[in-house]
């Protein structure tokens, strides 16, 4: 069998971060709607520093997560509201760290999140 290669883990992580996230939160952070879940990051997933990082990423529905990208403010105030304004900070410092990945890095990241999955 052919290992996975760097893009089938990052793919396979985001799909487990979003069940992740979907059934912790269970509803929209932002507005409690229970309707169209997904995966809302706070600071965008092109930086893999904080793609899979179970703070950054929260439940949000379709239209918050959308609305998000216009308008962060009501993501960023629940966020303070919930973590405290240092954590912001400190999840925002930690999305501007270059992060170079290797595929067994990905891999171990994926374990760890299973484990998560399947302690929620």
């Amino acid at each position: 069998m052919k290992k996975p290669t760097r893009k089938t883990w990052i793919r396979l992580m985001d799909k487990l971060v979003s069940q992740i996230v979907i059934k912790r939160d269970k509803q929209c952070v932002v507005c409690k709607s229970g309707h169209q879940l997904t995966a809302g990051h706070l600071f965008s997933r092109s930086h893999l520093a904080t793609r899979w990082h179970l703070e950054n990423v929260n439940c949000q529905c379709l239209s918050c997560n959308l609305k998000h990208v216009r308008d962060q403010y009501p993501y960023i105030s629940w966020f303070i509201n919930k973590h405290g304004a240092q954590r912001l900070e400190e999840v925002r410092s930690e999305h501007y760290q270059i992060t170079h990945y290797k595929t067994h890095d990905l891999e171990n990241i994926y374990e760890g999140l299973k484990e998560i999955y399947s302690n929620l």
